[in-house]
């Protein structure tokens, strides 16, 4: 993979493959990408600073598997691998 640091609150995760299929409709492996919200995290920026100059680390962990909101994140393919990246207010729950 390539390395890549998230910079402030942002999280870098890969997504956990989901649904293969939509309907009866089996999607080919080609045509495939991953329709989960789920996601492992492998890098994390440091966090943020609110405007009264507090600082707020961010809150999981490389290896936390998260769930993320669908319409909060950046999608990455590097090298044939799907990532997200998610700010920190767009991950819902830390998965056990």
């Amino acid at each position: 993979m390539a390395l890549i640091t998230p910079v402030g609150d942002n999280v870098l995760a890969k997504v956990i493959p989901g649904v293969t299929q939509i309907g009866s409709i089996l999607l080919s492996p080609n045509a495939q990408k991953p329709v989960s919200q789920q996601a492992i995290v492998v890098a994390t920026g440091t966090g943020k600073y609110r405007k009264s100059g507090q600082f707020i680390p961010i809150e999981v962990n490389v290896g936390d598997r998260i769930l993320y909101k669908k319409y909060g994140m950046r999608e990455l393919n590097i090298d044939g691998e799907f990532y997200v990246m998610v700010g920190s207010d767009d991950i819902i729950a830390v998965m056990e």
